[in-house]
């Protein structure tokens, strides 16, 4: 029987054989008969040269790839972090923003004082809207009672009002919800920037059913008109 050792492989099948013989995966006798072909095969030596080159490319390539996917996700982490700190950030300033200019947190009653007042109104008016024409506005000149409420804040602070008119034909009812926000040195809101004032024709006095509240973060303060013009003097 021929000995295994010297059994002699044709080119095609050492060419077969090769993938195997790269990757390490041959067995111990196909190892060896494929190193004996290839020490007297100048055209399988080539083969193998080239498929050897492919497969340590393709090992490099395998551990570069191992190496840079873990900085990939360290890189993409980073990436994501820095997205919701920058979000984080917005969200801060968006809020302070709203907080110091657009009055987002109501005002504590015990952070400010009203002072009240009333007169008699001889050169007030009013808008009126025509139906027909809604885009058109016709002022009104009346003669009439007033009562006003001068809220003070802090220097450097204004009020903002978000009014809520609950008032019929026959009665008024006014609520004043109030806010705080900054004085900047452009930002011009007339002579009496936190006053709040109800009036009515001097035809129509102040009932007992007449109410200005103001809502503040704390409790609502409730006031009747008529009392305030009565004590006031003008009915």
């Amino acid at each position: 029987m021929e000995d295994k050792k010297n059994i002699e492989l044709s080119c095609d099948i050492v060419e077969d054989l090769l993938p195997v013989y790269c990757d390490k995966q041959a067995t111990d006798g196909s190892v060896r008969a494929v190193e004996e072909h290839l020490k007297k095969c100048e055209h399988c030596q080539r083969i193998y040269e080239e498929m050897s080159e492919s497969v340590e490319l393709g090992v490099d390539q395998e551990n570069q790839k191992r190496e840079i996917d873990p900085l990939k996700k360290v890189k993409r982490r980073q990436r994501l972090m820095v997205i919701l700190f920058f979000l984080l950030g917005a969200g801060v300033c968006i809020g302070i923003f709203y907080a110091l200019f657009l009055g987002v947190v109501p005002v504590k009653s015990e952070d400010l004082e009203i002072a009240l007042g009333a007169e008699n109104i001889e050169d007030g008016w009013y808008a009126t809207f025509e139906e027909e024409k809604p885009e058109e506005t016709i002022a009104k000149t009346v003669k009439g009672y007033g009562v006003y409420f001068e809220l003070e804040l802090p220097e450097g602070q204004y009020i903002l009002y978000r009014e809520e008119d609950n008032s019929d034909s026959d009665t008024i009812a006014m609520v004043y919800k109030v806010y705080s926000v900054l004085n900047l040195p452009f930002d011009d809101r007339g002579k009496y920037p936190n006053e709040a004032s109800v009036g009515v024709e001097a035809n129509r006095k102040f009932t007992d059913e007449d109410k200005v509240i103001f809502r503040f973060r704390d409790k609502d303060v409730v006031y009747s008109l008529k009392q305030i013009a009565e004590e006031q003097g003008i009915q």
